[in-house]
C-alpha cells in the first residue's frame, strides 16, 4: 500500500486513504460547527401546514377569514423559507404563502419569460383561489419578493393593511446595484453577477436536481438543509427574468411613489448590503409621506431578518408605521 510520511508526525506513515478521511472528517466537523451555531438554523423550524395547487403557484394556505396576509420570498428560495413562527398570524386571518412563478413548487419547465406582469398576475389568481373572501390584504416580503410585494399592493383593488419589506433591493440604479450585490461576498457575485456561471448552476439544477439540492446544502452551512436544498427548484428563465426584473432594473420610485398614503414599513440588518436603507428613506421623505411609512436598521445584522428576527418583523405586521 502506497504510504508517505506526514511533516508534523515523522515516524509515522499514514496510509494515503487514511489522509483523504482526515481531511474530510476536518471539514464535515467544520460544517457541522458553523450550522449548529448558525442564527438562521438556530431561527427555522418548518411549518406543518402542507402545500398545494392555487392557480399557477403552488402555496401553503392556513387559517380563516376576510383579512389575508402573503408572505413573498427571495431569488433561489421557495415558501419554505418562512419558518413555522409565522404561523401565528393565522390567529387574525387566512395566510397565504406561495411559491413564487418559476420556484419551488410553482416549476414551470415550458415557461421561458418571468416578467414582472407575469408574476403578478400568477399572484392574482393564487389569490382568487387561495382566499376568495379577502377585503384586507397585508404584504410580507423579503428581498427580491419585496418589490413584487411594492408592485402588487400598488394595483391591489383590495385595501392594503401594510406592507413590510425586508432586505429590499432597493438600489439607485442598475449599476449601483451590481456594486452593492459585489460587496455582499463571493457567491452573491457568482451566482447573481457572474452569468456564465449562474447559467452553468442552473444548467446543473435541471439536469440534477436532487445532486444540486446536496450540493447547494454543502456550500452554505449557515442555512437549514431543508432551505438549501429547495434552492435548486427553479429554471434559467426563471432566475434569470426574476433577477432582471425585480431586482437589478425595477423602478422603486415609481413603485414607492404609486403606494400614496399606504403604510410601508422596510427594515434592514445594519450588515445587510442587499438594499441602501439611505436611498429608501430619501425616497420616502421626496414623496411627503413620512407618517405612513418607516425604515428601520437592526444592529449587527444581515439580510436573513425574517428569519433571526422573526418576532420583530411579526410585530411590525401589527404596528402602525413611525
Amino acid at each position: 500500500m502506497d504510504t508517505r510520511e506526514l511533516p508534523a508526525n515523522r515516524g509515522i506513515r499514514w496510509p494515503v486513504f487514511g489522509q483523504g478521511s482526515l481531511v474530510l472528517s476536518s471539514l464535515a466537523g467544520s460544517w457541522y460547527l458553523v450550522h449548529r451555531r448558525s442564527g438562521i438554523v438556530k431561527n427555522w423550524k418548518r411549518s406543518s401546514h402542507a402545500m398545494a395547487q392555487f392557480g399557477p403557484l403552488n402555496a401553503r394556505v392556513f387559517g380563516q377569514g376576510s383579512h389575508t396576509t402573503l408572505l413573498l420570498h427571495g431569488l433561489g428560495a421557495t415558501s419554505n423559507y418562512w419558518p413555522a413562527t409565522y404561523d401565528v398570524l393565522a390567529e387574525a386571518g387566512r395566510v397565504v404563502v406561495p411559491d413564487l412563478l418559476g420556484f419551488g413548487g410553482s416549476l414551470d419547465m415550458a415557461r421561458s419569460s418571468f416578467t414582472l406582469d407575469e408574476h403578478l398576475d400568477a399572484l392574482d389568481a393564487c389569490l382568487t383561489q387561495a382566499a376568495p373572501e379577502t377585503k384586507r390584504l397585508t404584504i410580507v416580503a423579503h428581498s427580491m419578493g419585496a418589490g413584487l410585494g411594492v408592485a402588487y399592493a400598488g394595483r391591489s383593488s383590495v385595501p392594503i393593511a401594510k406592507l413590510v419589506c425586508v432586505g429590499a433591493p432597493i438600489f439607485a440604479g442598475r449599476q449601483n446595484a451590481l456594486e452593492m450585490i459585489g460587496d455582499e461576498g463571493f457567491m452573491a457575485r457568482l451566482l447573481l453577477l457572474n452569468q456564465t456561471w449562474a447559467k452553468r448552476f442552473c444548467a446543473l439544477n435541471c439536469a440534477h436536481r436532487t445532486l444540486a439540492g446536496l450540493l447547494a446544502a454543502a456550500m452554505t452551512p449557515r442555512f437549514p438543509i431543508e432551505v438549501s436544498r429547495q434552492a435548486s427548484l427553479h429554471t434559467w428563465s426563471a432566475y434569470h427574468d426574476s433577477l432582471e426584473n425585480l431586482v437589478l432594473d425595477f423602478d422603486w420610485q415609481r413603485h414607492i411613489e404609486a403606494l400614496g398614503e399606504m403604510p410601508l414599513e422596510l427594515i434592514w440588518g445594519s450588515e445587510d448590503q442587499i438594499g441602501d436603507p439611505d436611498l429608501a428613506r430619501l425616497l420616502i421623505q421626496r414623496f411627503g409621506r413620512p407618517s405612513s411609512a418607516s425604515v428601520q436598521t437592526v444592529p449587527h445584522h444581515g439580510h436573513h431578518l425574517a428569519i433571526t428576527h422573526a418576532d420583530l418583523i411579526l410585530s411590525s405586521v401589527s404596528t402602525p408605521p413611525n
